[in-house]
């Protein structure tokens, strides 16, 4: 895989095989490398992909029909995990 935007040492922007664009997620995956350089797909541990167009729209559709009081919650659950 060609890397198409460095992000840091641990992360880069590359395209998938059906040429969409992907975030790799990987430790040491771009170090010393820069744009056009290949990685090591062996050190991807995640990747990102983008939505598509009905993914997205069912997404959002998902957030305005959920009543906001569940998002409140999930804030106030997820702060007190992170300190904890």
């Amino acid at each position: 895989m060609k890397i198409i935007r460095v992000l840091n040492n641990s992360a880069v922007i590359s395209e998938n095989q059906d040429h969409e664009e992907i975030i790799a997620l990987g430790k040491g995956i771009a170090y010393g490398k820069k744009v056009g350089d290949e990685f090591d797909k062996q050190k991807i541990y995640k990747i990102f992909t983008p939505l598509s167009d009905n993914q997205r729209k069912l997404l959002l559709e998902t957030i305005h029909e959920t009543d906001p009081i569940f998002f409140q919650i999930a804030q106030k659950i997820f702060d007190r995990l992170k300190f904890e």
